[in-house]
């Protein structure tokens, strides 16, 4: 070792490093001998330190030994290598406890005991053997540290307690089946009584110890098992104590499976069990004895339409698809139910409608207003869920496309009557977005293309549209919608009437003029619009010829010269029924304008040289005659008929018909009504040619079948020019791909036999399926 010199003057240090350094070894320890009795001496304080743990009541020296002498006696037994005897004797004592003191005296007899009693006394019995146990164990301690850690099969202390206390105790063959059915009884009383939940506290101490034991599993298989035989005995007592299903009785249903859920949920909560992943088997339990094994009741068709076609009761919707969504096929019925409930309500507004011109006028409107309470719905009540948006859009699309042709004209007259009497900042934009949407399900997009072109014209032409911002809305919403093609035309028709505007007032600055005047000795008794149109674009109508008077056959040509001299090679044909005309009407106290057609100003203009005419004079001086046969046609005879019965019959009469009556016959006679009164300085006189009729709606609708059959015929050529050779089918497939409008696999098949007459396709000798191109 080396040494330290202090000196004290100096105060410094000096080492001599000569002497030679010292090993320090250090031995194994040998350990306690076992000499005398030892370890009977130690196991005899333990043993008793055991027993007075295990039986407090008893005499016992235990007090005088400290806790730290018995650790000591513990870890001295350890060292002097009997941890393995000690741990045997120390298994023995608490088997002995055990079996001896608990199961042979505390639950000897049992059999008057009542559940709660039985539980409880089992729950104070566990209570202090986890105390004792714990004692023990801290007595042991050291055992559990070395002995136990080094053997990994041996189980510590408590996990031994335990064990002990499962097998001989719990899994008795006469305590653990009342402990079971006294625990599954209480459980039954508390879902039927509410006076017995005073007990959940015990339950939940006897499910917790049942799973400290390791044996909650076998529990709660019995208790699965069990509450599905509840559940399914509460379903079916309450499906039939319906009966015959009603829909206040299925929302007494629905409230009822709402109402077990929640309480199953908060029962789960009071006894923890939802901490041993025991509620989510459970509630899959109620969901199919409570829902899944009565779909088929819950879905009743009938009473189920009630409860989609009610908006009040939105709250049960959004519950049965809560509920339904959590069933593994509750959702796919309910989305199937849901669109069939669409189906039917939207087939029975149509097929009504289209018998009945009264809901026809509506259809559209109801349709709109149902598929908004639809689209609230699947928001509201199925989270917008993507399947049932896309079985609603399915649905209407169905339903819509059942009369071919009628959806597509009634949705254009739906849009013709809001633009004559749109307002401005009524939420016109979000109307059209819904209009937008019934034209997106119909199939025929050209009738309403055909119906729409015509009511325009007749806007356009009569001034009828209320708002030029609202039917360039509507134009650009079909652009964006269909494509350019689809509204070309229809742009094409305000570009016509923009310049006829201008036109008009080049015209009026032309009348105007000194050298016009002169030229063609003009009276200025009326103006004059004309609007001129592009062949091919505007819809051709057939329309009565009418004979102008002089005044106004002149203005005519004159308007005629105006125009060719500014466009040469152009040609003109005037539509005289298309105009409507203000005609002033002077009587003896005061004047009166009459907003009327073109041919009931003709007609008005006879009476103004004699106050009667007849049936035959009026015709004679406004129809023309067909030359040859020189008759007058149907359909202007029936036009002129109309006109009369307006003027003469309707609510304005300006006329009087002798004899009185609402038909126009052939004898009849009219006299101008120098006694009429009305209210109004202006008066408007329904004008019958606008009117729709039965022929008109015909007439539009074959204009469409011919332009399909030009389509089809270009489609067909188109496709065979490319392909040279096709198999029928082939082709067929390739058409319907081209095409935008539907259209019968008869019709096709007739289209190109009509090719091949015309040698535009011809068929093949040994296969008369396939189709060569003819250059």
């Amino acid at each position: 070792m080396p040494t330290k010199n202090l000196s004290s003057a100096k105060r410094s240090q000096e080492w001599d490093y000569s002497m030679p350094s010292k090993k320090l070894i250090i031995r194994n320890y040998k350990g306690l001998q076992d000499s005398s009795g030892y370890y009977d001496k130690c196991w005899c304080y333990l043993e008793e330190a055991i027993n007075s743990i295990l039986k407090p009541n008893e005499t016992s020296n235990f007090n005088h030994i400290s806790l730290e002498n018995l650790y000591s006696y513990v870890h001295n037994l350890c060292l002097a290598k009997k941890s393995s005897l000690t741990y045997s004797q120390l298994r023995e004592q608490i088997q002995n406890y055990i079996r001896q003191t608990l199961l042979s005296k505390q639950f000897a007899e049992f059999e008057e005991w009542t559940d709660n009693q039985y539980l409880s006394k089992l729950e104070v019995c566990w209570n202090c053997f986890c105390i004792q146990m714990k004692m023990i164990r801290n007595i042991f301690l050291h055992l559990d540290r070395t002995y136990v850690l080094q053997n990994a099969k041996i189980n510590s202390i408590w996990d031994l307690s335990l064990e002990l206390f499962r097998e001989i105790l719990i899994l008795d063959k006469s305590i653990y089946p009342k402990l079971i059915q006294s625990l599954l009884n209480l459980i039954a009383r508390d879902r039927e009584n509410e006076s017995q939940r005073l007990h959940r506290s015990l339950i939940r101490n006897i499910l917790r110890m049942l799973h400290d034991l390791n044996i909650y599993e076998r529990f709660e298989t019995e208790f699965l098992k069990e509450s599905q035989q509840y559940f399914r005995t509460q379903g079916s007592h309450n499906i039939q104590l319906v009966g015959t299903m009603t829909i206040e009785i299925l929302m007494k249903y629905l409230d009822f499976i709402d109402f077990k859920l929640n309480e199953e949920s908060e029962r789960l909560i009071a006894f923890q069990i939802e901490a041993y992943h025991t509620s989510k088997k459970l509630v899959n339990i109620i969901e199919k004895e409570l829902i899944d094994s009565h779909l088929d009741s819950i879905l009743t068709n009938k009473v189920f339409a009630k409860l989609l076609d009610d908006p009040n009761l939105n709250k049960y919707n959004r519950l049965v698809y809560e509920l339904l969504n959590q069933v593994p096929t509750g959702a796919t019925r309910l989305c199937i139910a849901f669109n069939q409930f669409i189906k039917f309500k939207g087939r029975t507004m149509v097929q009504v409608a289209c018998s009945d011109q009264e809901r026809e006028k509506t259809l559209i409107q109801d349709l709109i207003d149902f598929k908004d309470r639809m689209d609230k719905l699947v928001q509201d009540c199925y989270s917008a869920n993507e399947r049932f948006i896309n079985s609603l859009k399915e649905a209407f699309e169905n339903f819509i496309n059942i009369c071919t042709n009628k959806m597509a004209e009634l949705i254009a007259k739906y849009v013709d009557d809001k633009l004559r009497q749109v307002k401005e900042d009524d939420g016109f934009d979000n109307l059209l977005d819904k209009v937008m949407v019934m034209f997106r399900f119909i199939h025929g997009k050209d009738i309403f293309e055909a119906f729409y072109q015509r009511d325009l014209s007749k806007r356009l032409l009569g001034g009828k549209s209320a708002s030029n911002d609202a039917e360039k809305l509507m134009l650009l919403k079909l652009k964006q919608e269909c494509g350019g093609a689809f509204t070309s035309k229809l742009e094409s028709m305000f570009k016509d009437i923009e310049l006829s505007k201008e036109l008009t007032a080049s015209f009026d600055k032309y009348l105007k003029s000194e050298k016009a005047v002169i030229d063609h000795k003009l009276s200025r008794d009326f103006d004059m619009n004309v609007f001129v149109l592009t062949t091919g674009i505007w819809p051709s109508t057939k329309s009565p010829q009418l004979l102008l008077t002089d005044e106004l056959q002149h203005y005519q040509t004159i308007f005629t010269n105006f125009y060719l001299t500014k466009h040469q090679g152009r040609k003109l044909t005037w539509q005289d029924s298309f105009g409507h005309c203000v005609v002033k009407a002077s009587y003896d106290k005061f004047d009166k304008d009459f907003q009327v057609s073109f041919i009931q100003t003709l007609v008005l203009l006879q009476f103004m040289q004699n106050d009667e005419r007849s049936l035959k004079d009026i015709r004679n001086a406004v129809l023309t005659k067909d030359p040859s046969s020189d008759t007058v046609k149907t359909s202007d005879e029936n036009e002129l008929r109309r006109t009369l019965q307006s003027l003469a019959c309707g609510k304005v009469r300006v006329l009087s018909k002798r004899p009185k009556g609402r038909d126009i016959e052939d004898d009849d006679s009219f006299v101008f009504n120098h006694d009429f009164q009305h209210k109004l300085m202006r008066i408007k006189i329904n004008q019958v040619q606008w009117k729709e009729s039965f022929e008109e709606n015909v007439a539009t609708q074959v204009r469409v079948t011919q332009d399909r059959q030009y389509q089809l015929d270009a489609a067909l050529v188109r496709i065979m020019k490319s392909r040279k050779t096709m198999e029928h089918s082939a082709l067929v497939t390739d058409v319907y791909d081209k095409i935008n409008f539907p259209v019968a696999s008869q019709e096709l098949k007739k289209r190109i036999e009509s090719l091949i007459e015309r040698d535009y396709l011809k068929r093949e000798k040994d296969d008369l399926n396939m189709y060569h191109y003819v250059a």
